[in-house]
């Protein structure tokens, strides 16, 4: 299920000293439509989306911001290669249409399978790529919204979760996993989960709807999204892991968030809000 056509924002937050004004300011001008995905690959911040400009310039679907000025990404953009991406020291990877892609920097490839539907999370667990979606088949054999490459082909977990999956990274030496599911195996859970390799542990009590994204950022664990509670707490599509339950971040926005990465020290955030600023806010 694609995320809602609406604008978008992009936003960086920076916390140079506890003593710091905290606030969002803009990237540019930003995009003119939802931003779903940010990587930094190369020193560049990618962004992909359902965007058609970043900062005035034509950059269907995908772009790259240099810390000062908005480019295009060469050969990327006759792809809708917006669902999600995730970099390692060599490649892009790129969810697109069920399928997973990755650039090296002047070549785009495709790794083989295709699945029934979205793909918007990849990363590397001990060594093996996961990747994390809306998909729930593959060549005719049943995923449960997470899927693993074998070198050769892709596998199922031992079990999965009952809806998307949005996010994806390793944590403590477990599997992170987010998104708009209830279940992962038997168990309830709020939107958020550790997968140890065999089992599904919780992280407190989650969040109260859909987790888009997540970032770590000065040694935590930052998530965005659409919720709008943490832990039964107010918290703004935005929250924090404090080692035991999530907790809020920073003021109200007034729209979901589905991107957040990292970029020369600062927290960069990526979405459909619009208000306070369309083109974001910043902490400083």
């Amino acid at each position: 299920m694609r995320l809602l056509n609406t604008l978008a924002a992009l936003s960086l937050f920076s916390a140079a000293s506890p003593l710091t004004a905290q606030t969002w300011s803009p990237v540019g001008e930003g995009c003119t439509s939802a931003v779903y995905a940010l990587e930094v690959f190369n020193d560049e911040l990618y962004v992909g989306g359902i965007f058609q400009q970043a900062g005035g310039l034509n950059t269907p679907n995908l772009a790259r911001w240099n810390g000062g000025n908005w480019a295009p990404v060469a050969n990327l953009i006759t792809f809708l290669a917006a669902d999600g991406f995730y970099a390692n020291d060599t490649a892009l990877f790129i969810g697109d249409a069920g399928r997973v892609r990755w650039w090296n920097g002047s070549t785009l490839s495709t790794i083989p399978g295709v699945f029934n539907t979205a793909l918007y999370s990849m990363t590397h667990f001990r060594d093996t790529l996961f990747a994390g979606g809306a998909f729930s088949s593959q060549a005719g054999l049943d995923y449960e919204h997470v899927a693993r490459w074998t070198g050769s082909a892709w596998d199922s977990l031992t079990s999965g979760c009952n809806s998307q999956v949005t996010d994806l990274m390793p944590f403590d030496d477990q599997l992170f996993v987010a998104g708009n599911f209830t279940m992962a195996g038997d168990s309830l859970f709020n939107h958020v989960a550790l997968w140890n390799g065999t089992a599904w542990n919780r992280m407190g009590n989650g969040v109260n709807d859909d987790v888009f994204t997540h970032c770590l950022f000065q040694d935590t664990l930052y998530i965005g999204g659409r919720f709008t509670q943490a832990n039964g707490q107010p918290a703004s599509r935005v929250a924090k892991w404090n080692g035991t339950q999530w907790v809020r971040v920073g003021g109200t926005l007034n729209d979901f968030v589905t991107a957040m990465k990292v970029y020369r020290d600062r927290l960069y955030i990526g979405g459909a809000f619009t208000n306070p600023a369309r083109t974001g806010l910043r902490w400083t």
